[in-house]
């Protein structure tokens, strides 16, 4: 597995095989608004196939009529990940598609739907603030098996949180200097946006175990999620 950073991306993907033939990929994008520049993006990319469709219950009458999608792109617009209709979109598609990748594309970039997303089961979050090559790459890089998240956002969110006093601050130390060795060791390993499985691969350990050190980091840095603990640690350097 190798993570990529661009300007505006942070993406982990598989290592690419170039004996491997590329595969048609089909993907259903759930958009009830005119036709948008990632739509047309991405069909002009070869060996993906793009159906857009007008909700996810359209998706969910007829799969089968529409190619059964490989992954899911929903386009919320302005709402929030939070809204209840967007939820109850997600949990819709979690439920009956659940094996297929979802993808939200949203005009908000606000950090705390991004990790509302990944949460709630998405494996990517798109702005439309990226520019359209960026977002075909980052649809690409979740057709592959990756994961994307856009780091202008958090790069944002942790310039913002500076401006705000310290909770982290203890005596004139800080709650990092409050985890083990170890612990430091799997944070950093996070910071790099590597999943549980890279991390248990490259230290050498069980998967079970570096979730163990995960809810600790969390716990210590008073975390909410995996995400918060990476820009708490962020900010801490």
């Amino acid at each position: 597995m190798a993570t990529v950073k661009a300007r505006h991306l942070s993406i982990s993907v598989p290592e690419y095989d170039e004996q491997r033939p590329a595969e048609s990929m089909s993907i259903a994008v759930i958009d009830r608004r005119p036709r948008n520049g990632l739509v047309h993006w991405l069909e002009g990319s070869p060996n993906l196939e793009i159906v857009s469709i007008g909700g996810a219950a359209d998706l969910l009458d007829s799969p089968r009529s529409l190619g059964g999608p490989q992954l899911i792109v929903l386009d919320i617009g302005a709402a929030s990940v939070r809204d209840p209709g967007v939820r109850s979109e997600m949990r819709l598609l979690r439920r009956h598609m659940g094996g297929i990748p979802l993808v939200l594309l949203s005009d908000r970039d606000d950090v705390d739907d991004i990790v509302a997303a990944i949460e709630y089961g998405a494996r990517g979050y798109i702005p439309t603030s990226l520019e359209p090559s960026e977002a075909v790459a980052a649809i690409q890089c979740v057709t592959a098996g990756g994961t994307f998240t856009p780091v202008s956002a958090l790069l944002k969110a942790v310039r913002d949180d500076r401006r705000r006093p310290s909770h982290l601050d203890l005596g004139g130390g800080t709650r990092i200097e409050s985890l083990t060795p170890r612990e430091k060791e799997v944070l950093v390993h996070l910071c790099q946006g590597k999943s549980n499985r890279d991390i248990a691969s490259d230290l050498e350990i069980r998967v079970s175990t570096v979730k163990v050190f995960v809810r600790r980091i969390m716990l210590k840095l008073r975390a909410s999620s995996r995400l918060e603990a990476v820009l708490l640690a962020q900010r801490s350097l």
